[in-house]
């Protein structure tokens, strides 16, 4: 190398040296376990020297003026993608944030390494996530980042329960479905299902399957009962403590049980309706997988806004991800649909959801890729494209967050082409995921999340210069 390359080489690490230490002077990072970068304070620089980030789970001096920064720092650590080396190779595709939307999440978020909140997440869909399909993925590496454990939500009345739990439910219980009930139906809870216990109490047992490496999924602490009226819920496994609380809509009874449980013994009374059953942490992140097999998400609107409306708050809901869009796409080459409808459509979903809960922020997941045979080749549908856009000005224009699942996976063609790989990542139908299919679309999800994530962080810390 030329002697006035290697200067200038020498002069640019020098340089990028210098940023760092005026950013970070005096202050230590911890990388991971045994591993810390110590940067050397400059004397003229008037940058606040930040405290000494020793522990995530360190507890932060309030009256510190820097104490922000300790949790910024930790929290941006905590939450790096240096913990999940299996994301290594996985790309990232933005989320469109109109207005910094999200905001309102990421500050509960960013509060939690010094708050016992419990963030509540919705993940409604279609069938792509049926069997906690992708909501399982998400669950897993935001729990692993930022707290929290259980599954959530019981699947009830879905076709497809829990893989993690199984129900035993008498004959003697009703389930009813959003996308089975009579369109004049209305008192349906966020959970868009509900069982109705008929003349007698009726025992409900809830028995874990198998133990995996997805054990915040197993572990809880707290399981909720939310029925439509006042009626004693007892549990029959041993619990720490029981608490009642009566809604205009909704009853909703906690049992406090130890972390070590593994099954649960239910009574519910008579005549009642069981609009839900949660496994719960009493802090960190809670994802519900809430599937609604062939809907295409117009099905909000349906309910009755003021039942709908406390339901969401009866939950403490803080995001809702809402992933439709496959059953609205004609299956057919030459047939095409009426694009404008569908976006007002869907649209009209999103606007309702928004008057509803103004301070619950919306990321509307698009419609993956799906294939169809033309001319003896599978290839995209033509209408996936048009319907996606679709999605995206629908989203935006209602003040929703937007993640192009479409475009993230690939774009045209990439479904083929994710059912050719091995191990296979679409069925043979290319239309689904296969279960490892479903799985890299949880971390595509969660990789961008978190880097909208980090972009918050970064804006965060501007502010403070």
């Amino acid at each position: 190398m030329k002697p006035s390359k290697t200067l200038l080489f020498l002069c640019s690490i020098l340089l990028v040296l210098l940023v760092i230490t005026l950013l970070f002077g005096g202050s230590t990072i911890r990388v991971s376990k045994g591993l810390s970068f110590k940067f050397p304070a400059v004397p003229f620089s008037e940058q606040p020297t930040a405290p000494v980030v020793t522990d995530y789970d360190e507890n932060v001096d309030n009256d510190n003026d820097d104490s922000f920064l300790t949790t910024l720092a930790a929290d941006y650590l905590k939450s790096s993608l240096l913990d999940y080396p299996e994301l290594a190779e996985v790309s990232t595709y933005p989320i469109e944030i109109p207005d910094h939307c999200l905001d309102v999440f990421f500050d509960h978020l960013a509060q939690l390494g010094t708050t016992s909140e419990m963030l509540r997440i919705l993940h409604y869909g279609d069938s792509q996530i049926e069997g906690d399909r992708i909501s399982s993925t998400i669950r897993r590496l935001l729990q692993a980042s930022f707290g929290g454990n259980g599954c959530g939500l019981l699947q009830i009345t879905t076709p497809i329960g829990s893989p993690y739990y199984s129900l035993s439910l008498p004959e003697e219980c009703e389930k009813i479905n959003i996308t089975t009930a009579p369109r004049n139906v209305n008192n349906f809870s966020p959970t868009m299902g509900y069982l109705i216990t008929k003349k007698q109490p009726v025992a409900l047992t809830i028995q874990s399957l198998r133990s995996s490496k997805k054990l915040t999924t197993q572990e809880f602490c707290t399981v909720k009962v939310i029925t439509n009226n006042a009626k004693d819920v007892v549990c029959r496994t041993p619990i720490l403590n029981k608490q009642q609380f009566k809604h205009h809509f909704y009853a909703l009874t906690n049992f406090s049980v130890d972390p070590s449980t593994r099954s649960v013994q239910l009574q519910l009374p008579d005549n009642t309706m069981v609009y839900g059953i949660s496994l719960d942490a009493n802090a960190g992140i809670i994802l519900d997988n809430l599937p609604l097999r062939g809907s295409a998400g117009y099905i909000f609107t349906r309910n009755h806004p003021d039942f709908l409306k406390e339901g969401l708050e009866v939950l403490g809901t803080k995001l809702i991800l809402f992933q439709f869009g496959i059953n609205a796409i004609p299956q057919q080459y030459e047939l095409s649909t009426n694009i404008t409808a569908f976006e007002n459509a869907l649209s009209k979903q999103l606007e309702h959801l928004r008057q509803l809960a103004p301070d619950i922020p919306i990321i509307v997941i698009s419609a993956s890729d799906r294939s169809i045979l033309y001319e003896g080749t599978w290839i995209t549908n033509p209408n996936v494209p048009k319907f996606v856009e679709a999605q995206r000005r629908a989203a935006l224009n209602n003040h929703c967050a937007f993640w192009n699942l479409y475009k993230a996976m690939g774009g045209a063609n990439s479904m083929q082409q994710w059912e050719q790989r091995t191990p296979a990542l679409a069925t043979k139908d290319y239309i689904h995921f296969t279960a490892k299919g479903a799985e890299q679309v949880g971390q595509l999800f969660y990789k961008s999340f978190i880097s909208a994530y980090l972009d918050y962080n970064y804006r965060q810390y501007l502010t403070l210069q």
